[in-house]
């Protein structure tokens, strides 16, 4: 405390940083939020071709990709929050966007499944960035931090799942699979450079803890063998016992340390509010099922029905950027769902928010399964 005061006293004056411009600050969060949300959302249209194009012999296979970027992201929920609390915004978002210019350069240099599997891994970690810029509006913005921060995070989350849906799409029916990466990982590196030059620097929100990386990598990995086990049991047969014994043992014995540990993974005390723990699962429900929506759909539409025997043919044929603007209303409807019904999150009717949306998927859903077969 001895150290800010003093800091800020007359005589610091003269050399104090000048505040950041608050519509570049603006603008670079959304920048950050579009991509990851980007990144997030543009590789299900492309599974199909990424499918093809390595010669992958099951759509388990091919799944994994989207997995394992979504393994990549829940660490970095975890990591990159907490690693801007204890060495500053700055840090934390140059870190997220270098991770996903990694993440994207290396299938684009090694132009394989397994450096492909990698690289969804670096940018699914990065990925998690997209929360970041509600911690730098809010402290940078004053009163008005949160209200902007929340409103340039609704905004940019809709129009990052369109870019990502159909943008992928174009540049891959344009040049490559192998093109669109190089691109991404420029867009990328462009990405960390303006967060190192416009973010400003500020002392860190802990000035000591520490980040729980083993406890999170260990949580990852128990978690992927138990989901490989899933994905793999008809290929693998009885071996595939051994991942699920192997994540169920794992998963004990990372229960019973995190009990004992001083950084541990989640907060024991903050999960059991009132509230935390059914919205972490109701979260965790909504999430499950727009990835399997996503994965099925981008598959049921690319497939030619003409490929198949007439008595198993279904599918649409569609290209990747065709099956990108059938997605896009999923897009339009979550950016109007933001502006219509986060009011009532701040009116604290979060409960209600949860059970409309859930009636509304349902319905969704339920449409989908009597009429998909319809003209």
């Amino acid at each position: 405390m001895t150290e800010i005061h003093q800091q800020s006293g007359p005589g610091r004056a003269g050399t104090a940083r000048p505040g950041p411009n608050k519509a570049v600050l603006i603008g670079v969060g959304t920048l950050l939020i579009v991509l990851t949300n980007a990144v997030i959302f543009i590789l299900p249209p492309l599974l199909p071709i990424i499918q093809a194009q390595y010669g992958l012999a099951t759509v388990a296979e091919t799944t994994w990709l989207y997995t394992a970027l979504t393994l990549g992201g829940g660490a970095g929920f975890i990591l990159l929050p907490r690693l801007a609390d204890l060495h500053g915004d700055r840090n934390a978002a140059v870190a997220a966007s270098a991770f996903l210019a990694v993440g994207a350069l290396v299938p684009a240099a090694g132009d394989s499944y397994s450096t492909l599997l990698v690289g969804c891994i670096l940018m699914g970690f990065g990925g998690a960035a997209q929360l970041l810029p509600l911690g730098f509006l809010r402290r940078n913005l004053g009163e008005d931090g949160i209200t902007v921060g929340v409103a340039v995070l609704v905004i940019a989350t809709g129009v990052g799942i369109v870019v990502g849906m159909i943008g992928g799409g174009f540049i891959v029916e344009s040049l490559s699979l192998r093109g669109f990466f190089i691109i991404l990982t420029i867009v990328c590196a462009v990405t960390a450079i303006a967060c190192y030059a416009v973010i400003p620097h500020t002392p860190p929100a802990e000035r000591s803890g520490r980040i729980a990386v083993l406890g999170t990598v260990w949580m990852i990995a128990w978690v992927a063998a138990i989901l490989l086990t899933l994905t793999q049991g008809l290929v693998w047969g009885i071996a595939a016992l051994i991942p699920l014994m192997a994540g169920i043992v794992g998963g004990i014995a990372w229960v019973r340390v995190e009990r004992r540990s001083t950084s541990a993974v989640f907060d024991v005390a903050l999960m059991k509010a009132p509230l935390v723990t059914a919205s972490c699962l109701c979260i965790a429900l909504f999430a499950a099922v727009n990835s399997a929506f996503l994965l099925l759909l981008s598959t049921y539409a690319q497939i030619t029905p003409e490929d198949l025997r007439p008595a198993d043919a279904y599918g649409l044929g569609l290209s990747a950027l065709q099956t990108g603007w059938l997605m896009a209303p999923f897009a339009a409807a979550f950016l109007i769902r933001g502006t219509v019904l986060d009011r009532a999150l701040f009116n604290g009717r979060g409960a209600t928010v949860f059970v409309i949306g859930a009636l509304i998927s349902a319905s969704g859903l339920a449409w989908l399964a009597v009429a998909h077969d319809q003209q």
